[in-house]
């Protein structure tokens, strides 16, 4: 399965955890591939050329950073329409813990999130660590562990994830119907089959932890 990290080139923090997660997902027998983000001071290059508007029925206010985000999400789910087959999608910060079960395709049928839990929580790290080596388990009715906004309920962040051509789809056929808004807001259970895993496959890079949890949406 092909698998994609998106990395801002030319910052060295987005350069150095994308890096440290490449070669973690080798631990596991994952190759993944750098694939250059989209910035966000180029929204209105990309916001032409796709001819998409800001939908803002989430009332979330999409800033400089969430259009460079959306965008370098958004050409993947592209690719994996073309391409016609599953993408690992991950963000500089998409830190595999585990490897992938034999299985995990026939577990989901658009979009399987590879982290459950919420980073922002204090005991984000402990629940990890506790949790590591239990079964898998695919969590479908996502409703009382997520949080839920206009297009339905979702899981904070989009830093690791597998999309299948169905999602792609649907993602790419939402957006230029109803207009974009921040990536995460989009993986929801209203616009997609949206399937989490249990425990977390790929966390939260381990560096976001703590004071530096604050980073987490300045540098994306």
């Amino acid at each position: 399965m092909k698998s994609f990290i998106i990395t801002l080139e030319g910052n060295k923090l987005s350069e150095k955890l994308s890096s440290e997660c490449i070669v973690q997902a080798k631990t596991f027998g994952i190759d993944v591939v750098p694939y250059k983000a989209i910035l966000g001071k180029d929204k209105k290059y990309h916001m032409d050329l796709n001819n998409f508007k800001v939908n803002t029925n989430t009332k979330k206010v999409m800033k400089e950073g969430h259009f460079g985000c959306f965008f370098s999400h958004y050409y993947l789910w592209e690719k994996c329409h073309i391409l016609n087959e599953p993408l690992i999608i991950l963000e500089h910060d998409g830190y595999f813990i585990r490897p992938l079960p034999d299985d995990v395709l026939n577990q989901f049928e658009d979009v399987l999130k590879l982290d459950y839990l919420d980073p922002y929580n204090k005991d984000y790290d402990k629940t990890i660590s506790n949790n590591i080596d239990n079964s898998i388990e695919y969590i479908r009715d996502i409703k009382n562990i997520t949080t839920q906004r206009a297009w339905g309920w979702y899981t904070w962040g989009a830093w690791a994830y597998i999309l299948k051509p169905s999602g792609a789809r649907k993602l790419i056929e939402f957006c230029k119907q109803e207009g974009i808004c921040t990536t995460d807001n989009l993986l929801a259970d209203g616009i997609l089959n949206v399937v989490l895993s249990k425990p977390t496959i790929a966390r939260l890079h381990p560096f976001f932890n703590g004071t530096n949890i604050t980073k987490f949406t300045t540098i994306k």
